[in-house]
């Protein structure tokens, strides 16, 4: 009798949580992971100081650029407007380890002549990315969003960069420091809301930060330290993303 009296409670402590019906609500918490690829580009440059002229040698600028995997979480709360529109914010980290670089050879000032054994390097490492964003969307279908996105981004940046040439006893300068960026993010994609309460979406993030510069002093050549300046760079993310909807 006491078992028989038991079994049905027991039983309701198991019972499925119930899927979403096609008609659900998009508003809520939602939590997840996301992975994808992306692309950075900017320029850097090599400044000879006090002047090119002074220090006998030509600026020099170059490219720099890398691509990359990346892997992040995001979380963030939906609203979902009558009938048809979504309101919401998000916020994500992800990690992106990747290095660029520039090498460059100097040349003697006005003439484009190369000197031989000289070199510039810098580098530029991404370490991590964040954002926190805003989303407004329009549902497609009940279960269909599409949505634009933008907010403030962060990024973690190592510099680092080196100067040398066999001239007099020989000109050697470097920096390296670490620095966190400030800038914006704008993107936008399409997320599907399953019936067991899972969100899918592609998406598309472009990100904006500004740049970074930096002396360096030479050892036996005080008044010609290196100037090194890294230009504002963009990232271009391209990503899926996996949440449940709490």
């Amino acid at each position: 009798m006491v078992l028989a009296a038991a079994s049905p409670a027991a039983a309701a402590d198991f019972t499925p949580r119930p899927l979403l019906t096609a008609d659900s609500s998009w508003t809520g918490l939602y939590g997840g992971i996301n992975v994808g690829g992306f692309t950075s580009s900017g320029t850097t440059t090599w400044n000879p100081l006090p002047s090119p002229s002074l220090f006998g040698f030509d600026a020099m600028t170059s490219n720099i650029g890398t691509s990359g995997a990346a892997v992040g979480l995001q979380a963030g709360y939906n609203y979902q407007l009558a009938p048809a529109w979504l309101v919401g914010f998000e916020a994500d980290a992800t990690g992106d380890h990747t290095t660029s670089s520039a090498l460059s050879t100097w040349t003697s000032f006005g003439t484009n002549v190369p000197l031989p054994g000289s070199y510039t390097k810098e580098i530029r490492t991404l370490e991590w990315l964040s954002t926190a964003r805003g989303r407004f969307g329009y549902l497609l279908t009940p279960r269909t969003l599409l949505y634009f996105t933008g907010g403030a981004a962060w990024s973690g940046v190592n510099y680092a960069a080196a100067s040398a040439a066999p001239a007099g006893p020989g000109y050697a300068s470097s920096v390296s420091f670490t620095d966190t960026k400030m800038g914006y993010v704008l993107g936008g994609g399409v997320e599907f809301l399953t019936w067991d309460r899972w969100l899918i979406r592609g998406e598309y993030l472009y990100h904006h930060f500004d740049g970074a510069s930096a002396v360096g002093g030479a050892a036996g050549f005080p008044g010609f330290p290196s100037g090194y300046t890294w230009s504002s760079f963009n990232i271009q993310e391209f990503r899926a993303a996996l949440s449940y909807k709490f």
